[in-house]
């Protein structure tokens, strides 16, 4: 149905006035050709499926859809003053139709000279898990050293010295997790964000244990 309006709205111009979710008032849909034609009489209501923000790229497709006219092809839809972005994402920042992270940034930044990492976890998995940022990769980044700063001494109690920072922030998303686990929710749930790539659990449960498992 969607590439089909694509087509009318090539082949008649004044389709190009209405958006995609205002279409069927204008048109109906024929199921047989797959294709939409002008409606003589009658009146329809067009509904979109609702779309959570968690959907990420179906979710900003989703908001260019009701709110830009004209569309003639999948390029329109990231097309904004005759530049294609390559995201809907980058498409809807540009289009005003999302707000930016700042307010997050501003927070984090606050509390990140004065709480530790544990409680700095906890509250960036309260801005991610109810907040719902546009980046929340973007602000792991820049705040990952703050946030991973108290994590040594557990990894030093388990006996694993000497690890990269990259390890070293991958326990940091691992601790993350935990915090987002009490929040009813997961890493796995945000694509946009890093995943974890150790196993971390036998750190986690007992350093003692752990460091007598590991004996050679």
């Amino acid at each position: 149905m969607l590439t089909a309006f694509f087509t009318a709205n090539h082949l008649y111009p004044f389709a190009c006035q209405y958006t995609y979710q205002e279409f069927p008032q204008h048109f109906i849909w024929h199921r047989l050709n797959k294709n939409w034609c002008p409606q003589l009489n009658g009146f329809a209501i067009g509904q979109l499926c609702f779309v959570a923000p968690t959907a990420e790229e179906h979710f900003y497709l989703h908001m260019l859809l009701i709110t830009i006219k004209g569309l003639m092809s999948w390029q329109d839809l990231r097309t904004f003053d005759n530049v294609v972005h390559p995201l809907f994402y980058a498409a809807c920042l540009v289009w005003g139709l999302l707000q930016n992270d700042d307010e997050w940034q501003q927070c984090l930044t606050e509390v990140a000279g004065i709480c530790t990492g544990d409680a700095l976890h906890h509250l960036f998995a309260l801005v991610v898990r109810h907040c719902e940022p546009v980046q929340p990769q973007t602000l792991w980044n820049e705040f990952q050293a703050n946030l991973c700063n108290d994590l040594h001494h557990c990894l030093h109690w388990a006996d694993i010295l000497n690890l990269s920072d990259d390890d070293m922030h991958d326990y940091g998303l691992f601790f993350l997790n935990k915090h987002l686990s009490n929040l009813s929710t997961s890493l796995s749930n945000f694509s946009n964000m890093p995943q974890i790539l150790n196993d971390w659990d036998r750190v986690d449960e007992n350093p003692f244990i752990s460091k007598q498992l590991a004996y050679n």
